[in-house]
């Protein structure tokens, strides 16, 4: 934009009618930066006098950082005909104020001028520090909470994240994202889940799901839930949803599971102990003592203390009655197994079909007649010690 006043009076006329009718500072420079005309609210809202803006150039308003700016655009306006800026204004009494001004190129008596208007942003500068503290808070919530939003402009296809949506989806901030490219971020076994969720959300269900994807090589459990918009039509036209990182919770329920799982398994084992303490107890033997005094059982009691600090396998020969059970039980109690089960199976009366379940467990209906889960006697003497009696007698 470009103007050029030929006749001086008429020149004159022209400022002083629209200089006076401007609310905000309306002024006159030379191109050189003398301030040679200015409104009444110019001296109003600076606080200098008539006699004080005589002296004035345009880099008088401005500090060293504003004035760099100024000699950089200030060229702009004769050389292009107009430019625009934001400077904040230092005014009489020190105070800084935000103005937004524009300067447009001027011919006068065959001279470049410029003449130009100052508006007060401060309300406006205000309101966009309010908004962008509203905006750290809330992005700071969602880094706190670890819950990040979106939104879906379903006719052009254009997905919208929060910086936190990003980071949770592991994605550079301010990518483009579609929903297929969303899609492709879930996990490969749960996205057809995903894409039936939100067709069916699409047709007004409600939108509130649990789903992994993958960052980096990494599965991440999320929480996502949204509302559709529809249009007077009844077509979706906007997905508006939350999405929370739940993968520590998972981990948690995970670790619970497998503490309750093992405290199943520890249950069982205790009370398939019990179950066996009792019938021991019921047996023949009441007691670990052997008593005699001639070399062929003082030999033996030697051997069997030798062998009780070892965990070899120990093979114990002897016709049947001769307490080949009683020199098992001394291993044990002699052995750093003692605190240990001490399980004892009689293989000469298993019967061929059960020899499998009862010496290494069976699952509930395994056979007819296995009415609950049972542990092997394996399984009993897991960290103690188990004696195979008359193991020659197994079936082969």
């Amino acid at each position: 934009m470009n103007f050029e006043v030929k006749d001086r009076s008429e020149g004159q006329r022209l400022i002083e009618a629209v200089f006076e009718s401007v609310p905000g500072l309306l002024f006159l420079y030379t191109e050189d930066g003398r301030l040679i005309r200015w409104n009444k609210r110019h001296e109003e809202m600076t606080g200098y006098t008539s006699d004080e803006l005589l002296n004035f150039r345009a880099e008088d308003w401005f500090d060293e950082e504003d004035r760099a700016l100024l000699a950089k655009e200030w060229p702009k306006v004769f050389s292009e005909g107009q430019n625009q800026l934001e400077l904040n204004l230092i005014l009489k009494d020190g105070r800084k104020v935000p103005y937004y001004f524009t300067g447009v190129r001027l011919v006068m008596d065959g001279k470049p001028h410029l003449v130009g208007i100052g508006i007060d942003i401060s309300d406006k500068k205000r309101q966009e520090e309010a908004l962008k503290k509203s905006e750290d808070i809330l992005k700071r919530a969602e880094e706190i909470a670890r819950l990040g939003s979106w939104q879906l402009d379903i006719a052009r296809n254009e997905l919208f994240c929060s910086d936190e949506a990003y980071r949770i989806f592991g994605v550079p901030i301010e990518s483009p994202l579609t929903y297929g490219s969303f899609l492709e971020l879930v996990h490969p076994e749960d996205r057809s889940f995903v894409d039936a969720a939100w067709k069916a959300a699409l047709q007004d269900d409600p939108y509130d799901i649990e789903h992994r994807i993958i960052v980096n090589d990494k599965v991440i459990w999320i929480h996502q839930k949204a509302s559709v918009e529809f249009n007077d039509a009844g077509e979706p036209i906007l997905g508006t949803g939350i999405i929370y990182d739940i993968t520590e919770r998972k981990k948690a329920e995970e670790e619970k599971e497998k503490a309750l799982h093992e405290i199943k398994r520890l249950k069982e084992l205790l009370e398939a102990e019990n179950i066996y303490l009792k019938k021991e107890r019921a047996g023949p033997f009441e007691s670990d003592e052997i008593i005699g005094q001639s070399d062929a059982l003082q030999y033996v009691l030697f051997r069997a203390q030798q062998v009780a600090q070892t965990d070899s396998t120990v093979l114990i020969t002897g016709e049947t009655g001769t307490g080949k059970g009683k020199i098992a039980s001394l291993i044990h109690q002699k052995s750093q197994r003692k605190h240990r089960n001490f399980v004892t199976v009689n293989c000469g009366v298993l019967p061929g079909n059960l020899i499998e379940s009862e010496l290494f467990g069976r699952e509930k209906g395994a056979f007819t007649g296995a009415e609950s889960k049972q542990l092997g006697r394996f399984d009993l003497a897991n960290g103690g010690t188990i004696f195979l009696d008359e193991i020659a007698e197994l079936p082969v």
